[in-house]
């Protein structure tokens, strides 16, 4: 066996690998390993099964280019809508509403509308929280009953409104 060292030009190869010796240091050079090769993607719902088969020797793939369908399918409408109030009569009391999550159709869900509407011209709240947040909470009086419901949004749209839910008053 030769070693770097000994070998009078200061470089040997071994399978592709490149070993050099510049007399103070000695280094190792990897070619990159070749791309593999029959790649491709399938949209399936609102991710991709990615498939390949292993590197050849040689050449390297073709690169590929993959282009999700537009969203068609809203989401369906939440289901299981409840409300609370935090602290009943106190001054600060709020209406903390939740949910549960909605099916996203063929996009994830990205954001929900809540809309409560007070009896009695209680008036109208509506908020939108993130597709991760699953309630909201409202500052409003807990004098009139509210009515809460919600609704689901992705890339399609929106989803219909969920079945309504009332809170009483404290």
């Amino acid at each position: 066996m030769t070693r770097l060292g000994d070998d009078p030009a200061g470089s040997r190869s071994y399978g592709g690998d490149q070993l050099a010796n510049t007399g103070t240091a000695a280094y190792l050079t990897v070619p990159a390993p070749a791309a593999p090769a029959n790649v491709g993607a399938v949209q399936v719902a609102d991710a991709f099964q990615v498939t390949w088969s292993p590197a050849p020797a040689n050449p390297a793939s073709v690169p590929i280019i993959v282009t999700s369908a537009r969203a068609t399918v809203v989401p369906a409408a939440p289901t299981g809508v409840t409300a609370r109030w935090t602290a009943p009569g106190s001054p600060g009391d709020t209406l903390a509403a939740g949910w549960a999550a909605s099916l996203g159709g063929d996009s994830p869900v990205d954001a929900y509308e809540v809309t409560i509407t007070g009896s009695g011209g209680g008036g109208t709240v509506t908020q939108t929280v993130a597709g991760a947040s699953l309630a909201a909470v409202f500052p409003v009086s807990d004098t009139p009953d509210w009515s809460i419901k919600v609704r689901a949004h992705n890339a399609a749209g929106w989803s219909a409104w969920s079945a309504g839910f009332t809170l009483g008053g404290a």
